[in-house]
Formats: structure tokens, sequence, C-alpha cells
């Protein structure tokens, strides 16, 4: 199936960005989850339905049982050598495009760490290399995006206290926001999912299509949270008797969301539900993307590999919308409010790796307020 340069836009910014940015994520999954039939579990359990995958490219190998790799492709291998060269220039261009692991520096002050995470309950991404372990270990505090994420029915009894941000506001439903016809088309493909359309009707379109943007893959163990990398730093934290710290609030990250403007997440709800088939796929690319570090190349390598998307890359409004209020806003709020933790000294910081690149990143907010940065290898 082949799909526009404007749904590929919307499906790879909202799939990416959230599993990067958000540990809210993990969480939408399992309150969404509990609303799907028995009856799909044998669909979950088959492989990628996405119909064009070459046949080049890679099969699971050993090893992939428990992971994204039973169920999904790194379609990488689709790449042309031309556009290897330029998704790799792009990714040069930017501040901190690469690396996960960074040492935090100031004269007169104990050093600190910083971990780039994603937000996937996948063995790849949760196995703590030694090093990182080492670094957490020896730290005074963990310093999450949330300290909720430590306790998983803390963080749903606190979301559901704000309920009126998860719900469409005067009465408003999806049918009353939407067209007849993006309403058809949400509605099929919800209950093809084993969704009741009745239990959504009053949710707002962001939280549906972060819900559905989760691998439908059996093999990453029923979406457990637990599993999920900030889930096992936190309790890494707490069996060490570190102080759990959290940079934001749920309600923060719950506004950030809502912020957006309704025409851009019914767009991206609706492609999300139209093109679900290629959602293991593209999330096994970004896994591979985010083992090897290269955190700058995983938006223009999924731009790449769909037709002639690059001609519109940064073009709607929706796109800037969801930059600015996702991204850009909270990397400022979060260098504020980590820098006090930072001068105590051996504070173990870790948040979606997104939050680390470019000019607006982590790495050059803290670095323009004077800290040394050095990416460190993980090992």
């Amino acid at each position: 199936m082949r799909i526009s340069i404007e749904q590929a836009e919307e499906i790879a910014e909202r799939i990416y960005r959230i599993a990067l940015a958000f540990p809210l994520f993990v969480l939408l999954i399992l309150l969404l989850g509990s609303l799907v039939s028995p009856a799909r579990a044998q669909d979950r359990s088959s492989p990628s339905s996405s119909s064009s995958a070459p046949a080049s490219a890679s099969e699971p190998g050993p090893g992939t049982a428990g992971t994204l790799a039973a169920c999904g492709t790194d379609l990488r291998s689709r790449l042309t050598g031309e556009q290897k060269s330029e998704i790799a220039a792009k990714a040069a261009e930017t501040p901190a495009g690469e690396g996960l692991f960074w040492k935090i520096e100031k004269e007169g002050v104990a050093p600190s760490h910083l971990l780039g995470t994603i937000h996937l309950p996948d063995p790849r991404v949760a196995d703590l290399p030694a090093s990182v372990a080492e670094a957490q270990d020896g730290s005074e505090r963990t310093v999450l995006e949330l300290s909720e994420i430590a306790d998983p029915q803390k963080m749903a009894q606190a979301m559901f206290s704000l309920y009126d941000t998860l719900t469409l506001p005067n009465g408003e439903t999806l049918k009353s926001v939407m067209s007849e016809a993006d309403y058809a088309i949400v509605s099929k493909g919800l209950e093809e999912r084993g969704i009741p359309m009745a239990a959504m009707e009053r949710m707002q379109p962001w939280f549906i299509s972060t819900s559905l943007s989760m691998p439908d893959c059996d093999a990453l163990g029923a979406h457990d949270p637990d599993a999920a990398l900030d889930a096992v730093l936190a309790s890494r934290a707490l069996a060490d008797g570190q102080e759990v710290v959290g940079l934001e609030t749920v309600e923060e990250q719950l506004d950030a969301l809502a912020s957006l403007p309704m025409e851009t997440q019914i767009a991206q709800l609706v492609a999300t539900v139209q093109h679900a088939g290629e959602t293991n796929d593209m999330m096994e690319t970004m896994i591979g993307l985010y083992r090897d570090e290269t955190i700058a190349a995983i938006m223009p390598t999924l731009e790449a590999l769909f037709p002639d998307a690059e001609a519109v890359i940064g073009s709607s409004e929706g796109f800037a919308a969801v930059e600015t209020a996702l991204i850009d806003k909270r990397n400022g709020l979060m260098v504020e409010r980590m820098i006090p933790l930072l001068e105590k000294g051996d504070s173990f910081v870790a948040v979606g790796a997104l939050h680390l690149v470019g000019e607006t990143g982590i790495v050059e907010g803290l670095r323009k307020e004077g800290w040394t940065v050095t990416r460190l290898p993980r090992r």
C-alpha cells in the first residue's frame, strides 16, 4: 500500500516524537489496550502487514524473541547509497545529533550523567550497558521526566484526576469535530481493532492516536510498562534507595499533548488508523537508529523511506505546532529545572532522546548555561 506525502509526514512525526519524548506513551497504550477484545490476539501475533516491504528486507533472526524484531522489520535496507549519504549529512549538522550517554560537569560540582531514552518495552532498549548502570548506581538521585513512572498505578490515578484534559470540551464528540469521511475511517479502524467507537467518542483525538501508535506485537509482553527503559531506571533507583525526581508533572505533559490544534490532532488520528500496518516496521527502524545512537537521523530516515517526502519537510503548520508544543518549550523548562539538581552533584538524568538533540535541545541548553557536556561511550 502506497501512502501520500502528507500521511507519511504525519505518521513518522507522531510515532518518533511520542516514543522518544513522552513516558506517558507507554501508559496510554495500556489504558486503551484494556478495551481491546481477546479476539485481536491472533492479529497481534502475525508479522508486520506492510505489503511494500521488499524481498530483500531482513528477516527476524536469532535472539529476536520478546522484541519488536519478531513482528517488524528495520527498513533501512531499502535506502540507497545516496539517501544514506544525505541522511548522514543532515544528522551531522544537528548539535548533539549522535550520542545517548553524556557526562555533565562544572568546576566545584561533582559530575552528573545524562541518558537519552526511548519509551518502549523492548529488552534491547531496556537492558542497560555496564557504563550506564554504573553511572546510575553511583548517583545520589535519579531524575526522570515524570517521577510517577516508578508507580504506574499512581500515574494512572494522576491522569484520571485530570480526565477533562483527555476528553473533548463543551460536550463535543468525535462525530461533531470530524468530517463524515474522517469519522467513518476512524470508526471502522477502531472497530477492526476491537475498540468500541462509543468508548472513544468523547476522547481527544491525540489520546487515541497516541495509544494506537504503539507497536502491535505480542512479542513485547503485552506492552508491560515495567519493561520500558524509564520504568527500569526508576525501579533500579528505588531498589538502591535513591530519590526519584520528576522534571515535569503528569498535568504538564497532558497539557502539552492537548494543546495541539484540533486540525492537527484529527489528521494524525486518521493517518494512524489508516496506516497502522506500517507501525511495527517504523518502530523497528527507529529502535535500530536509537541503538546506533544516531538520533538526529531518525526523522530523515523515515522521510526517505517514503517517495518524495523530502519535498515538503517542515512545511506544514501542524508540524511546527507539534515541534513547538511537544519539544522546544519542554526542553527549556527541563533545563531550568535540571540545573538545581545538577548543582547538587551526582545526579543521573534520563529523558526522551529527542530532547537531547538540536539547537534547542538539552545538551546545547546546558552548554549555554555554562556546563560542560561530553559524550560517553555506552559499553
